[in-house]
């Protein structure tokens, strides 16, 4: 009987099941000994290495960011994005390196060109210049809870969103002034303050020129997805510790907004 190439590459997953469980322990291994390393660029470079070992070649971007890649000739390029500060990355690195060896072992090469970046999780870090990247698709892993899971119930989301990290700078002095100067002195983080003032309002809409003009309509297969879904809300509120999520949304509205709404979001800010 002939097999499927399906049938071939679950029969290589379970050939190369031990080496794959291997590769998770040093995998482990490594990432939870990142707060013992000296600094995420040599952790980036530790793991720069054993990514290496597997066929990809990369470098470190800057201390905050590992770039690695796979190039084949093949029409399409797919991103990955993986932060290390998030729940089980050493899962999702491990299958990402899994799938790929399948591939190679079944079908002799992986089918399209990967583009990889991991972050150490340094919020405020620079991501630096970027412009090798130029994928047809993006896949940001992010943390289980994040998906709004109920009651063991599985959810396979890809691509529901991006994510653009912007840094706004604000300086009206070159030396610090003290709190009694703040009636003649200019205050950079009063006008930073106003400046966010002016990307959303008290209802959440977002109100950057043409933020929502490139929105494509829902199509109905994906509504009835997202009423299909149970209603997470009093999970997610005792979970948080908050009373109700944004605007009382609920069941459906919930993860309509969750999934399908582009977000703008203050991380944090320093003065």
């Amino acid at each position: 009987m002939v097999l499927s190439v399906q049938s071939k590459l679950f029969h290589s997953v379970d050939e190369h099941l031990d080496s794959y469980r291997d590769l998770w322990q040093q995998l482990a291994q490594l990432l939870d000994n990142k707060d013992r390393l000296p600094g995420s660029q040599h952790l980036l470079t530790s793991l720069a290495t054993t990514l290496q070992q597997r066929g990809l070649e990369g470098y470190v971007q800057n201390p905050q960011l590992l770039y690695v890649h796979h190039h084949v000739e093949a029409s399409k390029t797919l991103l990955f994005y993986h932060r290390l500060d998030r729940t089980d990355v050493t899962a999702d690195i491990v299958a990402l390196l899994s799938a790929m060896d399948v591939c190679k072992n079944v079908l002799g090469r992986v089918p399209l060109s990967i583009q990889w970046l991991i972050d150490s999780g340094d919020t405020t870090g620079n991501m630096g210049t970027l412009e090798m990247l130029q994928p047809d698709g993006c896949i940001y892993y992010h943390t289980a809870d994040a998906l709004l899971e109920n009651n063991g119930t599985p959810m396979l989301t890809l691509a529901t969103k991006g994510h653009l990290r912007v840094e706004l700078e604000i300086q009206t002095a070159s030396i610090a002034i003290d709190v009694a100067h703040g009636g003649i002195a200019p205050d950079a983080l009063w006008r930073l303050l106003w400046a966010l003032g002016t990307l959303k309002d008290a209802r959440e809409d977002i109100l950057i020129e043409g933020f929502y003009d490139t929105l494509a309509p829902v199509q109905d297969a994906i509504i009835a997805q997202l009423h299909a879904l149970p209603d997470t809300t009093a999970e997610l509120a005792q979970r948080w510790g908050i009373q109700q999520p944004l605007m009382n949304l609920h069941g459906f509205q919930l993860h309509y907004a969750h999934l399908l709404l582009p977000t703008c979001t203050v991380k944090n800010i320093v003065s």
